[in-house]
């Protein structure tokens, strides 16, 4: 708790405190007339008496109607008339039949091929021992294999057209 609400705790019982004191330095407050019936309501109430008698009376006078019955006779009659067919079970013949050739259409499928060990040569994941995909390119095809450089001898523009070429090996799929 912080000082200021121990200060704050302390105005607040200063004022009560105080509140308290004046409230019982106060003179008792006579409630007697108050529970006495006061004589001029009776006066003023006495010549109004007939009237209220009379209002009383007219309410009282108010005749309800009574219902008149009902006749239900033709809604029971519609109601009985409606009909409603017995429920038949479905016929799911065809919809077994249709899972069934489903069922036996998967296991039709073949298994898949097995795949592969990959084409790289021991203790490196970047130097490939064959191609991957289909029969090794001839890289002699590419000038300056043997001697150049390959900016200078285009070799990222050959492959590129190599690649088009009918005997180059297939584009891996797409994963």
């Amino acid at each position: 708790m912080t000082v200021r609400y121990h200060q704050f705790a302390g105005e607040w019982q200063s004022w009560r405190d105080g509140f308290e004191r004046r409230l019982s330095e106060r003179a008792a407050v006579d409630l007697d007339p108050l529970l006495t019936r006061p004589h001029g309501v009776e006066a003023a109430i006495t010549p109004l008496q007939p009237r209220l008698d009379q209002v009383h009376s007219a309410v009282r006078a108010i005749e309800i109607p009574k219902p008149q019955p009902t006749d239900l006779a033709p809604l029971l009659a519609a109601v009985a008339g409606i009909h409603i067919p017995p429920q038949r079970e479905p016929d799911l013949n065809p919809l077994h039949d249709r899972l069934a050739a489903l069922e036996q259409a998967l296991r039709d499928v073949p298994a898949p091929a097995p795949v592969p060990a990959p084409h790289v040569r021991a203790g490196s994941r970047n130097l490939l021992v064959s191609a991957v995909h289909g029969k090794p390119d001839n890289l002699q095809k590419i000038h300056g294999v043997a001697h150049g450089r390959i900016e200078r001898d285009g070799w990222v523009a050959q492959a590129i057209r190599l690649a088009q070429e009918s005997d180059s090996a297939r584009q891996p799929a797409a994963a």
